[in-house]
């Protein structure tokens, strides 16, 4: 489990806004695993997020045959609260 940050500045500088993107996929030993894509305050991609709904360990990343359920979302129409 965890967040890959992309993108360049300081960590302090950048926070996250909102999710333009989730998916799913099953993990090696049967676990569901959620993915967000989330851009920062100025729309730049941010982060990739990833867990098991069981909170325990990856086993293996998703490949393009293992993702599903895809899911995207406008940054306009998004309310970052």
């Amino acid at each position: 489990m965890g967040s890959i940050e992309l993108g360049e500045g300081s960590a302090n500088a950048r926070r996250m806004s909102v999710c333009v993107a989730e998916a799913d996929y099953v993990d090696s030993d049967g676990v569901s695993v959620s993915i967000a894509i989330n851009v920062d305050q100025n729309g730049d991609l941010f982060e990739v997020d990833m867990w098991k709904v069981v909170f325990s360990p990856l086993i293996q990343y998703p490949n393009s045959r293992t993702i599903r359920n895809i899911r995207c979302f406008s940054v306009e129409d998004s309310d970052s609260g």
